[in-house]
């Protein structure tokens, strides 16, 4: 049986959390990297219910919480539609945050 590495143990243990742990594992972490996995997407709380697994409410609190910051524009409504302004300086470095964790993660120098 091969040994595990300390290295490839913490990589197991980070890769399922949002930027490896940098944020911790909370609600926020999980709708940030859902959003800026695929920015051209348009969300709506089912759809981040079902891609992070945590709860309606929760999902409003951190998207009100994005839309206040900027990070998240919506359409408002009884049922609000949710898309990443791309133009923020915010977008572009979770973008890049994103590539960096996972180029640590397997040492690839991108």
């Amino acid at each position: 049986m091969k040994q595990t590495t300390p290295r490839e143990a913490a990589d197991r243990k980070f890769s399922a959390i949002p930027y490896a742990g940098l944020f911790g594992d909370t609600v926020m972490a999980r709708v940030v990297e859902e959003i800026i996995a695929d920015p051209h997407s348009v969300y709506h709380i089912k759809d981040l219910e079902d891609l992070t697994g945590n709860s309606a409410p929760r999902i409003r609190e951190a998207l009100a919480t994005l839309v206040n910051l900027g990070l998240v524009k919506t359409s408002g409504g009884k049922h609000p539609a949710y898309t990443v302004d791309m133009s923020r300086k915010s977008f572009v470095a979770l973008t890049l945050l994103a590539y960096a964790v996972l180029d640590d993660r397997k040492g690839s120098e991108c």
